[in-house]
């Protein structure tokens, strides 16, 4: 827990909860495949909106890890938690050249009583779905074939601009922001 991602280095942000596969044997590092992030039910709105930018912010750098060592296709998709009041599953996809898709696969509420107890049901098949969607990458980190993305899928990551944290340097805006040559 608190750990920088892949890629972000002295800039990044501090995960709640990093979703790991460890590949000590093979180059003695972990590898990221999915992020967490949990707020009290009673956070305020701007929390949970940083929280949502930050896990979108560390899949990207998950999928960007995966596609530069050759083991994405346009379907590899990287699962994303966000607790709070709420459990909210969302996905993350490269889809197009420069474009990141995230969607929401699903939603379900923690249940505060035992009226409501009902509600762990949905709770648990959304969790099972964030395994399946874990496993789906943790796959990808397993294939011995290195080399299974789809044609020009390495040209179609951009570079990640990481917000200052409080009281920092504003990083340069990236130039593909507003323009870009075809």
């Amino acid at each position: 827990m608190g750990s920088v991602p892949w890629g972000l280095g002295e800039r990044g942000f501090k995960v709640d909860l990093r979703i790991i596969y460890d590949t000590v044997r093979k180059s003695k590092n972990e590898v990221d495949l999915a992020n967490v992030e949990v707020a009290k039910p009673t956070a305020p709105l701007h929390k949970i909106a940083n929280d949502k930018a930050k896990l979108f912010i560390e899949s990207k750098c998950v999928l960007d890890r995966i596609v530069s060592e050759n083991r994405a296709t346009t379907s590899t998709a990287v699962p994303a938690l966000q607790i709070s009041g709420t459990v909210e599953l969302y996905s993350l996809r490269l889809v197009k050249d420069g474009l990141y898709a995230a969607v929401c696969e699903g939603a379900a509420t923690l249940p505060g009583t035992p009226k409501n107890v009902h509600a762990l049901r949905q709770l648990y098949s959304l969790l099972a779905r964030f395994k399946a969607a874990i496993t789906r990458v943790a796959d990808l980190e397993l294939a011995d074939d290195q080399d299974i993305n789809d044609p020009g899928l390495a040209d179609f990551t951009r570079p990640t601009w990481i917000p200052p944290r409080e009281n920092g340097r504003l990083p340069p805006l990236p130039e593909y922001l507003f323009t870009r040559s075809f």
